[in-house]
């Protein structure tokens, strides 16, 4: 086990960070026999584990089910080539640095041909830009989104299929899927705490700001429709699930095989999804962003999954949708 859990996991120390050697990295992320000067790779249990951000996707032994688990590892086998599961695949070991990088220019051409079809297609039925008139937008948000949702869905399925690669390469796996989404709720709870005193810090060292804070409010109440409770819920669904497919699931892993290491990945992965809310968003709130962006990185990266961070910005965004909808109705 690599006792710096935020150094590359994916090759033995002292060797370059790189390399694609798929033998040696599985026994420092899953442990490993070595028979003979071979490791040979082993699925690692939970107890084994003793560094929670280091911690690998894990498998059950099968030993009530192995048919099963045969089974399992048959379709393994046939997709993605291997042998043996990888215990740790959102390291993407077998996957060259080189092909990380051009995975990352494809995860950023999807999106901009999604954002920037949708912008033409808006102009050309509405004869307007949405930024020159964003309420043009308004009866669209939803099924945008949807359409959107499924746009990623595809283009993930598509990469995934063409790398040989499995779902939970990109954090969709229902391992511990009712620990990871209490997680969720409890991380949703402490980032809105921390909104708010981010907003009272603020009122009280920079008043000035408030007119800013108000500005960007309007900006966003310009944008979203009035929906019910269950319809604010699936737009935040739908947000939430978009963005973090693509950030963190798919971005996020490629620049940490591109760049040797996680901090060097979440750090740009956090400047590349805060930068993009220039467009939606305040200047004055990008710090919060940052730091929202950075919370579900670290959960995603710790339990190996999506769902924390897909149920924080979820909540997150739920809330922001309700007050918007509540301060709009007082008006």
């Amino acid at each position: 086990m690599n006792s710096n859990p935020w150094q590359p996991d994916d090759v033995p120390s002292g060797s370059d960070p790189g390399g694609d050697d798929a033998s040696a990295p599985l026994e420092a992320a899953g442990g490993g026999n070595s028979q003979g000067g071979a490791t040979v790779p082993v699925v690692a249990a939970p107890a084994a584990v003793l560094v929670p951000w280091a911690r690998p996707v894990t498998w059950p032994d099968g030993a009530s089910a192995p048919w099963a688990r045969a089974a399992f590892d048959a379709v393994e086998r046939d997709f993605t080539g291997e042998a043996t599961p990888d215990p740790d695949p959102m390291l993407l070991r077998s996957q060259s640095r080189l092909a990380a990088m051009a995975d990352c220019g494809g995860v950023l051409l999807i999106f901009l041909m999604f954002e920037i079809g949708v912008t033409a297609l808006i102009a050309m039925t509405k004869g307007v830009s949405v930024f020159e008139d964003p309420s043009q937008l308004k009866p669209l948000l939803l099924p945008m989104m949807a359409a959107r949702a499924g746009f990623y869905a595809a283009g993930t399925a598509l990469l995934l299929w063409l790398r040989r690669q499995r779902p939970a390469c990109v954090g969709v796996t229902s391992q511990g899927l009712a620990l990871n989404t209490l997680i969720g709720f409890a991380g949703a709870g402490a980032m809105l705490g921390v909104a708010v005193v981010f907003g009272l810090v603020s009122f009280v060292l920079f008043p000035e700001q408030r007119d800013r804070l108000d500005d960007n409010a309007d900006r966003l109440k310009a944008f979203v429709p009035n929906l019910s409770i269950g319809g604010f819920a699936l737009l935040a669904l739908f947000v939430s699930v978009n963005e973090e497919l693509l950030f963190r699931g798919l971005l996020m892993p490629r620049l940490r095989r591109f760049l040797g290491s996680w901090w060097a990945a979440v750090a740009a992965s956090t400047g590349v999804f805060t930068g993009l809310h220039l467009f939606d968003q305040e200047w004055f709130v990008l710090p919060m962003i940052a730091v929202l962006s950075v919370v579900m990185s670290l959960l995603t990266i710790w339990r190996r999954s999506l769902v924390p961070a897909i149920v924080v910005h979820a909540g997150f965004n739920f809330s922001q949708f309700m007050l918007l909808q509540a301060t709009t109705s007082g008006a």
